[in-house]
């Protein structure tokens, strides 16, 4: 399965998003997953790009799902494992290139909407509501701007 996916720049920074917010137990928070990914790329994920993504981790066993849990996979810790081994103290930035060469990717300047898709992920799942979107980009955004 894994050989016919390919994965995007997109996938790729959201897995580095989601490998830096795990927490022990290898699930996450949404909130963390995308402040992280705003770290990493100055940009915060669409709704479409976290759906679309966690379908294609999925597929290629990156993540698992267990009923409404999300979690990383021993193949993305073993991943993850081996580029610090390679290069301890990588930026976020410099960790996202190793990960997009080590998974040979489809970069960033060929990525646009229609082909973020893989062509199975076209009727992707509903990993994540509308309404959990909004609470999590809602939740990270609090950290800087304080309702008065």
């Amino acid at each position: 399965m894994e050989n016919e996916i390919r994965l995007t720049w997109v996938d790729t920074w959201l897995l580095l998003s989601i490998l830096y917010s795990k927490k022990q137990d290898n699930t996450f928070e949404w909130k963390n997953v995308i402040g992280t990914g705003d770290v990493i790329n100055h940009s915060i994920f669409n709704y479409e790009e976290i759906n679309a993504g966690i379908e294609n981790l999925v597929l290629t066993d990156y993540l698992s799902v267990n009923g409404n849990k999300i979690f990383v996979t021993n193949k993305a810790l073993e991943l993850f494992e081996l580029l610090e081994k390679r290069n301890r103290y990588a930026s976020s930035f410099t960790r996202l290139q190793q990960l997009e060469k080590e998974l040979d990717v489809i970069p960033y300047s060929k990525v646009t909407c229609p082909n973020i898709y893989n062509e199975s992920s076209l009727n992707t799942e509903q990993y994540i509501t509308m309404q959990e979107y909004q609470n999590a980009i809602k939740q990270y955004k609090s950290k800087f701007f304080k309702s008065k």
